[in-house]
């Protein structure tokens, strides 16, 4: 199953990106991340991987599968048995941002309980998005 929320932020590029980036302070911004910690100190970059809570999942440990600066990051993990793929994707239009965020999760489960999971992942989606731009236009005042 395959899920995409798409936001427009009245944000320069360079500040949705540097928000995106800093995924330390996620948990801040959004209702979608309990705690994040980042597993290693290098900067944020392919192989790059955190520990991250999601509500009413356990922790799991989420690795950076592909990356390119200022244009977007994906990242997997498995939990309860769920391969979990999000990309974060950002371009630019004029003075603002658009913003996709993607979640992508196989499991057996997740077929058999396809109406729950997609509605409960959409929300979440939305969430963040809308967390994200709140965040970003903030910062860009």
């Amino acid at each position: 199953m395959k899920l995409t929320s798409t936001v427009n932020i009245d944000a320069p590029l360079k500040v949705v990106w540097a928000v995106t980036e800093d995924v330390e302070h996620w948990s801040e911004w959004t209702p979608t991340v309990e705690s994040i910690r980042r597993l290693d100190t290098e900067m944020f970059d392919i192989d790059s991987t955190a520990i991250l809570k999601l509500p009413n999942l356990p922790s799991s440990v989420w690795t950076v599968v592909a990356f390119v600066r200022e244009k977007h990051f994906q990242w997997e993990s498995k939990v309860l048995g769920i391969h979990m793929v999000a990309t974060h994707e950002m371009r630019s239009v004029g003075t603002k941002t658009e913003s996709i965020i993607e979640i992508e999760m196989t499991a057996l489960v997740v077929t058999l309980l396809e109406p729950l999971f997609r509605v409960f992942s959409q929300r979440m989606l939305e969430q963040e998005n809308l967390g994200l731009k709140q965040r970003c236009e903030a910062r860009a005042c």
